[in-house]
C-alpha cells in the first residue's frame, strides 16, 4: 500500500512539473484572468537582463493619443489592441505597438484598449476576445473588421507591413 501511494506522490508531482515547465499551468491561468476580471492578477518578473534593465513600460502606460469612440467616426483604418497589463505578451507588444502606430501617425488611427477596464467588457464581447494581446484591424466605413494573426505583431517590421497591407488594399 505504501508503494501506491508514493508511486501515486511521485506520479503527480511529476506531473505538475511537466505542466508548469511547458507553460500550461500559466496559460490556464491567464486565460482564466481574461474570462474572469475580478480574478486575482498572477504577475511574472523578468530578471533584469530580460526586461532592458528595469525599462519596461506596461501597456497602459503607452498612449495613442485616439479613444475608440473617436477612431471609428473618422475615416481611416483602425487598429485595435486587447490587451492586459497582467499579460507578459502584452507587455512585450505595447513598445512595438507604440512605434507602429507612430510610423502611420495620420493614415490609420491606433487605439489601446484595457480589458480590464469594466467599461470596455461590451467591446470585449463585440470582438470576442479570448486572449491577450488580440489585435484587429476594422474600416469604420464598411464595419468590415478582421484579427490580425498573432504571429505577426511581435516583429515590428512584419507588424507594418501587414498594416501597410491593409491600408494597401484599402480593406
Amino acid at each position: 500500500m505504501k508503494k501506491v501511494a508514493l508511486y501515486f506522490v511521485l506520479a503527480t508531482l511529476s506531473l505538475i512539473i511537466a505542466l508548469v515547465s511547458s507553460g500550461l499551468i500559466l496559460n490556464a491561468i491567464y486565460t482564466y484572468q481574461a474570462q474572469n476580471p475580478a480574478a486575482p492578477k498572477v504577475e511574472l518578473k523578468e530578471s533584469d537582463e530580460q526586461a532592458g534593465a528595469g525599462d519596461t513600460k506596461l501597456p497602459s502606460e503607452y498612449k495613442t493619443g485616439v479613444s475608440y469612440e473617436k477612431a471609428m467616426k473618422e475615416n481611416k483604418l483602425v487598429v485595435i489592441d486587447f490587451y492586459a497589463d497582467w499579460c507578459p505578451h502584452c507587455q512585450r507588444l505595447a513598445p512595438i505597438y507604440d512605434e507602429v502606430s507612430k510610423e502611420f501617425k495620420g493614415k490609420v488611427n491606433f487605439v489601446t484598449i484595457n480589458s480590464e477596464d469594466a467599461k470596455n467588457q461590451k467591446l470585449m464581447e463585440e470582438y470576442q476576445i479570448q486572449y491577450f494581446p488580440t489585435v484587429y484591424v476594422v474600416n469604420p466605413k464598411t464595419n468590415k473588421k478582421e484579427q490580425i494573426d498573432s504571429s505577426l505583431i511581435f516583429d515590428k517590421s512584419t507588424f507594418e507591413d501587414k498594416v501597410q497591407e491593409y491600408v494597401d488594399n484599402e480593406f
